[in-house]
C-alpha cells in the first residue's frame, strides 16, 4: 500500500478481453501522467510490468525492442539499490511514455468523487476514524466527550 500511495496510485484496473488479444490497464493517479508513470516504474518496478506486456503484440514489435535499446532488462530490473538505477530509469523513460501513451485512449467519461482528496490523506481520515470510535466504543471517554470543543465531531459521527 505504501509503494502504491508513493506513486499517486489510485486505481488501477488491469484487464485481459477480446480472447487474449487486447489489454486494458485503467489507472487513476493523483499527479500529471509523466511524474505518476515514472514514479510507478521506479517504486512498483519494471518486472511486474514485463509479467504482462509480455503477452501482447506490442512486445515484440515496441517494447522488446525499447528493452534492448535500453540496455537489456536486467538494467532495467534486479537490484534497485545499485548505483545509478534510477537515473538509469529515468533517461529511458520518454520511449516507455511513447509506448503506452501511442495505444492510449480517453475516456469517454469520467466521476470520481473523492479527486479533491490524495490517498494519503484518505489513508489518514480512516486511521483518525477507527481511532476516534475506539473513543465512542470506550465508557471512560464519556466524560472527556461531553467537553463543547468535542461537538463538532460528535454531530459528524452522528451523520
Amino acid at each position: 500500500m505504501a509503494a502504491t500511495i508513493k506513486t499517486s496510485l489510485r486505481y488501477p484496473r488491469h484487464a485481459i478481453f477480446n480472447n487474449g488479444t487486447e489489454l486494458l490497464w485503467a489507472t487513476t493517479f493523483e499527479t500529471e501522467w509523466v511524474p505518476y508513470i515514472d514514479g510507478a516504474f521506479l517504486t512498483v518496478g519494471f518486472e511486474h510490468f514485463v509479467d504482462w506486456m509480455q503477452h501482447t503484440t506490442e512486445w515484440d514489435t515496441k517494447i522488446a525492442p525499447w528493452i534492448e535499446k535500453s540496455g537489456g532488462l536486467e538494467s532495467l530490473t534486479g537490484d534497485k539499490t545499485r548505483e545509478g538505477f534510477d537515473e538509469h530509469i529515468i533517461a529511458n523513460m520518454a520511449d516507455m511514455r511513447w509506448i503506452l501513451q501511442d495505444g492510449q485512449q480517453k475516456a469517454t467519461a469520467y466521476w470520481n468523487p473523492v479527486s479533491s482528496l490524495t490517498m494519503s490523506e484518505i489513508t489518514k481520515a480512516e486511521r483518525i476514524n477507527a481511532a476516534f470510535q475506539q473513543v465512542l466504543d470506550d465508557p471512560a471517554a464519556e466524560e472527556a466527550l461531553q467537553h463543547p470543543a468535542l461537538q463538532p465531531l460528535l454531530a459528524q459521527a452522528a451523520s
